[in-house]
């Protein structure tokens, strides 16, 4: 909304593209919700792309905002397709890329439509790399404090991380693939199939002692166990009492903490544990310290207690942050600066 209002000031004319879920999710309460500040916003949902492309040149002569459907209602967003980015190009003289949240997406919106217009970041890109810039930073004094549901995809940034000094904390279902490899029961817990387990189990970054997992968990059965204990019909929903004293020791010990991810089964109400990080690192005790946070459950739970002002930086990404941190680079980034 900041991004529109400074080209409203400046007497432009703006066609918003975005996406919500997949193609058969609707941006319409997007719009009803910005049409309560912007009265002269219209909306054009037509599932034709080429009716959709006339419906906003015509509706964009009446008003000076117009709101187009669900980018992913359209085949061409997600294939990457030139045809459907010059498409959207046609539709404008200059192409603002502010939404950090996808940039790592290879999609016609975010990567190929920059090639048919003048075209740039908007503010919300800089914002998010000035927030995000202490992440590529990585010495001894960095903490991240890693949560969700796949490893899989995370290891190469466990890896650069921990070869650049720093110490990582694996919590969520990630870390229930971590103690198999260490023959440590998980019951009916969650875990991440698409892992080879004998490749984690040998990973090199186990060698530093940089690489924390849970000692203690809460389980759907509102017990609390230990990773001593065999599990059998239960599962693994949060962290215990043990892990969160000694994530708060490892927060002590140093001076820039990075988190992302929930560290428990949130969606199930299971978020105390996470709950209980995100308040210890608002608290003063904290506030000399470099924190940054992102993630789209991290940061719910985050406004959920209003404590967002409390933090250095809180990213609107999830993926994007990750990758981010990850590469030091993103494609929707490279292609639109």
């Amino acid at each position: 909304m900041p991004t529109i209002d400074l080209l409203l000031k400046n007497k432009n004319k703006i066609v918003i593209i975005s996406h919500l879920g997949e193609k058969n999710e609707s941006l319409y309460p997007v719009y009803q919700y910005l049409k309560k500040k912007y009265k002269a916003l219209l909306f054009v949902n037509n599932a034709d792309l080429k009716l959709a492309v006339v419906d906003v040149k015509s509706q964009i002569q009446n008003s000076p905002l117009v709101m187009m459907e669900n980018l992913r209602t359209y085949e061409g967003e997600k294939a990457n397709s030139a045809a459907f980015a010059k498409a959207l190009a046609s539709m404008a003289d200059v192409y603002v890329f502010d939404a950090f949240a996808v940039a790592h997406r290879k999609h016609a919106s975010v990567v190929s439509v920059s090639r048919y217009l003048p075209h740039c970041v908007g503010p919300l890109i800089v914002s998010e790399l000035k927030g995000l810039a202490p992440t590529q930073r990585i010495s001894r004094q960095t903490l991240f404090i890693l949560g969700g549901a796949k490893i899989s995809t995370k290891l190469p940034l466990i890896d650069r991380y921990v070869s650049e000094g720093a110490t990582v904390f694996v919590g969520g279902a990630m870390a229930h693939n971590i103690m198999m490899t260490q023959n440590i029961s998980i019951g009916k817990s969650l875990y991440d199939t698409e892992i080879d387990q004998k490749a984690l189990k040998n990973k090199l970054f186990w060698k530093t002692n940089r690489v924390y997992i849970p000692s203690d968990y809460v389980t759907d059965k509102n017990k609390v166990g230990n990773t001593s204990q065999i599990l059998k019909n239960e599962a693994i929903m949060d962290l215990g009492p043990e892990t969160f004293s000694m994530i708060k020791r490892l927060i002590d010990s140093h001076k820039t903490i990075i988190v992302n991810g929930p560290l428990g089964l949130y969606e199930k109400g299971y978020d105390k544990g996470s709950m209980a990080i995100i308040k210890y690192l608002a608290s003063d005790k904290n506030q000399s310290k470099k924190i940054i946070a992102g993630g789209g459950d991290t940061v719910t739970l985050i406004e959920k207690v209003k404590l967002g002002k409390r933090f250095d930086f809180v990213s609107t990404g999830g993926g994007a942050m990750l990758y981010y941190m990850e590469k030091g680079s993103l494609p929707g980034i490279e292609s639109n600066k």
